[in-house]
């Protein structure tokens, strides 16, 4: 009898232990609870010109019961050569978090967010005013990864996607056609030598007439 309750006691035990440690985890995977808004798509940009510029805000909210530290990079999708030319603003209210080369945007200082609080982060992508015809029509695909840790080493990630795309008709400043400015020249060119030929020869017709009219009243 008392066997069995020793052994009814440590299956008891054991069952509150493990179902304890679930809970545990299961509220540590709550306390790190954040949300990003837009969840999919922060940029979606077309005909993109030399000195255009996309802002756009994103908002990062911790929406567990600890605080945690944020962090947040790029991540190249496709389209690398306007990918690698395009620069990147990250602001928040007016302190400066990073200004560079869209690809080097790896990682910022991390920064902290307190339970039931928001960041509001302001993301400006630039077309640089010198980029010429050889970016006419690209585009590229970029991921902005945010990543999430908690005091207790627990972490979680999310990401956004962005696309930015060129003018397919206006990119840069315009190159000139040298064959076809050459053509013109050379036909502006010949138009003149032939009203200039047909003007000489009109007045050498008139001078032969003159001279004929003044040998006939000689005669």
């Amino acid at each position: 009898m008392r066997r069995s309750f020793y052994i009814t006691v440590s299956l008891l035990a054991a069952l509150f232990l493990t179902l304890s440690g679930l809970f545990t985890k299961i509220y540590a995977e709550e306390e790190i609870a954040f949300d990003v808004t837009p969840d999919d798509v922060l940029f979606d940009v077309h005909h993109m010109k030399p000195g255009d510029w996309a802002p756009r805000t994103v908002t990062i909210k911790n929406q567990g019961t600890d605080p945690f530290q944020y962090n947040m990079k790029v991540e190249s999708q496709g389209g690398i050569k306007l990918y690698n030319e395009l620069y990147l603003e990250v602001t928040e209210e007016d302190r400066s978090l990073y200004d560079g080369k869209l690809k080097d945007f790896t990682s910022m200082e991390a920064r902290r967010l307190a339970p039931k609080c928001k960041d509001e982060i302001t993301m400006t992508v630039r077309f640089p005013k010198e980029l010429g015809n050889e970016y006419q029509g690209m585009e590229t695909n970029f991921s902005i990864v945010f990543t999430v840790e908690g005091d207790g080493n627990t972490n979680d990630e999310q990401t956004i996607i962005g696309k930015v795309g060129t003018d397919l008709n206006d990119v840069g400043p315009k190159l000139p056609n040298t064959a076809t400015g050459m053509f013109i020249y050379i036909l502006l060119g010949l138009i003149l030598v032939g009203i200039g030929g047909f003007f000489i020869l009109i007045s050498y017709k008139v001078k032969n007439t003159k001279r004929r009219e003044l040998s006939w009243k000689d005669q």
